[in-house]
């Protein structure tokens, strides 16, 4: 076979997943690992490894989405032979960062075939460079403390696959890394060194992520840790209530992750939000999301306690519902842009009303952006005070 200069870590791990697949789906019957050295169609080298089975197979159907991530045969085959999907989607990223490709080819109730074909002689730093020119951020990443030259984030995640490859990640940005592979582990890590992020899986062994969101944010010393929820739930509304920061979905895409590690600082900790709202639960889900987000922010129940907490703390941004009692939104609007001192801060509206023509005409101009309630997502409403905020600073302090 000669030399092949690869990965070793990664190629053993494609290895034993392709393996422990063809083992999972082969009750009774025979599983063959063949290896052989072939040349592609320019005439490369390559290795070829082959892992067949006579195991349950599978449909055209299946076989077109094998490689996405998250999904097995049906839910019949997931409730027998357990697993979420997701390691073949890890091998097929794995693969193509080493410059090769996993093929599958499967004949329902007959078996399957699985083809890895890798380059032999790709060069190591071939490698590494071909992979900091996918995946180096552009411009370089900010530090997520200025007062830190060195940014430290935590993962907490027990497949050592995902593991390896957000570190990998991670690394090459220049981030320092700790892993901690199950949720108490993590949170006597996250205490011990008081990481700038966290990286959170919630479908963990022991206690799972939620427990663990709710153990950091109800403890003091370390509340204040951005958390990026990475799980395979669409559950990104009870996240943010417990007070995660943002949301991944994997199988992790680098250039996602470091998206999203930047975003989570690029406010500056004195800007400040004015919550008015007279639903206490609205506010309440409103804060849990703005606090992790480095916000600080400002309640007020109805439109006069709006007007007197910018009298008394001016605010960076005002979320605004136009349903309430005392002062609504439209008279504290009105008053609010009456005042040459206030008339400038920007105004997101959150609310329950379907607005009339008429209604928007009225806003037209006083606001930034008009959200109603149960239409958006909590990831949307911190994107759209990011932005908001942002090009309020850009336009009124331009930088020279």
């Amino acid at each position: 076979l000669g030399m092949i200069h690869n990965d070793p870590m990664k190629l053993r791990q494609i290895l034993i997943n392709l393996l422990s697949n063809a083992a999972k789906f082969t009750e009774n019957g025979t599983i063959t690992l063949a290896v052989s050295r072939e040349l592609d169609s320019e005439d490369q080298p390559l290795l070829c490894v082959k892992v067949k089975d006579t195991g349950i197979g599978m449909t055209n159907e299946q076989l077109n989405n094998l490689f996405q991530p998250f999904t097995q045969a049906d839910h019949m085959t997931t409730r027998r032979y357990g697993g979420t999907g997701l390691g073949l989607a890890i091998s097929q990223r794995f693969c193509s960062m080493m410059g090769g490709q996993i093929t599958a080819e499967s004949e329902f109730g007959t078996g399957s075939l699985f083809t890895l074909n890798l380059p032999i002689t790709k060069d190591t730093t071939l490698l590494e460079k071909e992979f900091s020119t996918t995946w180096q951020p552009h411009p370089p990443i900010r530090p997520i403390s200025q007062t830190n030259t060195s940014s430290s984030v935590l993962i907490i995640d027990d497949d050592p696959m995902i593991q390896e490859l957000i570190a990998h990640y991670l690394i090459n940005a220049g981030y320092q890394v700790h892993t901690a592979a199950n949720g108490n582990e993590g949170i006597n890590l996250a205490r011990q060194i008081k990481p700038n992020v966290i990286i959170l899986d919630v479908f963990m062994p022991d206690i799972d992520g939620w427990t663990v969101l709710a153990t950091i944010k109800n403890d003091a010393e370390i509340a204040h840790i951005p958390v990026i929820l990475a799980t395979v739930d669409d559950s990104k509304a009870q996240g943010f209530t417990l007070g995660a920061t943002d949301y991944l979905t994997k199988p992790i895409d680098g250039k996602a992750l470091i998206q999203k590690l930047q975003s989570n600082w690029h406010l500056d900790q004195n800007q400040t939000v004015l919550i008015v709202e007279d639903n206490d639960t609205m506010r309440d889900l409103m804060r849990s999301i703005l606090e992790p987000a480095n916000l600080q922010v400002i309640e007020a129940v109805n439109g006069e306690e709006g007007l007197k907490a910018v009298a008394h703390t001016r605010p960076n941004l005002i979320l605004l519902d136009l349903m309430m009692p005392e002062v609504d939104g439209f008279e504290f609007l009105t008053n609010l842009r009456d005042n040459p001192a206030w008339r400038d801060i920007p105004v997101i509206i959150v609310s329950v009303m379907d607005l009339s023509k008429e209604e928007r005409q009225r806003l037209d101009g006083a606001v930034q952006r008009i959200i109603q309630k149960g239409q958006y997502n909590l990831e949307h409403l911190l994107s759209e005070i990011q932005k908001v905020i942002k090009t309020h600073i850009t336009t009124n302090h331009p930088t020279n």
